[in-house]
């Protein structure tokens, strides 16, 4: 457990440190539920995440204090959603990052 936390502070470390903008949903997502789209203001999105990974949060803990079989399939299904949830921060930073970009070279080149 203490790894795994160390693993996790040294994660935020880094991404506190690192100049970029887009590193941080992404980390944001995979500690807290729909975080990462919370931080990108897609709150409809990230209440969906939410709710499905603490569902199969609260079934995957039922079913494995039951020690039922299917207890393997809700914890693949939350790798998944994590993974997409991961996934749908970074990608919606950087198109915002982008597009704020392409944005301001706009504004620039009007001037």
């Amino acid at each position: 457990m203490k790894k795994i936390l160390f693993a996790l502070f040294s994660i935020l470390c880094f991404v506190s440190l690192s100049s970029q903008e887009v590193f941080f949903p992404p980390v944001l997502s995979l500690l807290i539920p729909g975080g990462g789209q919370f931080y990108n203001k897609e709150y409809v999105k990230g209440a969906v995440i939410a709710a499905a990974e603490l569902t199969l949060c609260a079934l995957l803990y039922e079913n494995c204090r039951k020690d039922e079989p299917s207890s393997s399939l809700y914890r693949d299904l939350l790798v998944g959603i994590k993974l997409f949830s991961s996934l749908d921060a970074y990608v919606f930073a950087e198109l915002k990052e982008n597009l704020s970009g392409e944005a301001e070279s706009d504004t620039i080149q009007k001037k």
